[in-house]
């Protein structure tokens, strides 16, 4: 059972924090044995003593008995969505607000399961990550990436099926676009003509294969 502080938090309000654990088996993420029944000093988010000997107490500081239970590093999750809430009542029936509340309580769930860091890959993330790290909410600290950026009918397309497409109608309809989840952005269309029966047509990021014929010595393809 790893001890899980809030110290991992880097926020201005507890800049000068000290936290003494006491009484805990190491995991340093570098050997494969415990250091046991061992005492450590955390000043400002940063280890200052590792010691098997007791730590005087500081001055202001809190004080946690292990009990012999285990201590390490936090971990980093390099693939997180902290802003996935639920892809249908996101769609459907979530608004920004909606997605705002329960990306703290996710973000507070991946601190309790260890995890001190996450790498977000695609997602509104930014405002929980303010939130984080001025002090208002508990969660680890977010590297966010912004909203996914995707062809059609891409990772990221994420329209209902009867939506209009964003590219072709310039209407944006899909909810999680406009909240900043996704956006779809399509390149330019292409056209591949080859001297053989099939030829192949990227259109917005599409690709289908089109029956060609030979029509005074050039290639057409019929859609």
């Amino acid at each position: 059972m790893a001890l899980i502080s809030h110290s991992a938090l880097a926020t201005e309000h507890d800049a000068a924090s000290k936290i003494l654990f006491n009484n805990v088996n190491i995991f340093d993420g570098k050997t494969n044995r415990l250091q046991n029944s061992m005492n450590v000093l955390v000043v400002d988010n940063k280890i200052e003593k590792i010691s098997e000997l007791p730590i005087g107490v500081q001055d202001g500081a809190r004080v946690v008995n292990g009990n012999g239970r285990t201590l390490m590093p936090g971990l980093i999750d390099a693939h997180a969505h902290v802003a996935n809430v639920g892809h249908k009542k996101m769609e459907m029936d979530y608004d920004k607000g909606d997605v705002g509340i329960m990306s703290s309580v996710k973000a507070l769930g991946y601190l309790m399961d260890g995890f001190t860091s996450i790498r977000d890959v695609g997602g509104p993330a930014f405002p929980v990550r303010r939130a984080i790290d001025g002090g208002h909410v508990p969660g680890p600290r977010i590297y966010p990436s912004g909203a996914f950026i995707s062809q059609t009918s891409g990772h990221g397309d994420l329209r209902h099926y009867n939506d209009p497409n964003p590219t072709l109608t310039g209407i944006v309809s899909s909810n999680r676009e406009r909240m900043g989840y996704t956006i779809v952005v399509d390149g330019r269309e292409t056209w591949h003509v080859v001297p053989v029966d099939y030829a192949c047509l990227v259109y917005n990021g599409l690709v289908q294969y089109l029956h060609c014929v030979v029509q005074h010595s050039r290639t057409v393809c019929l859609i």
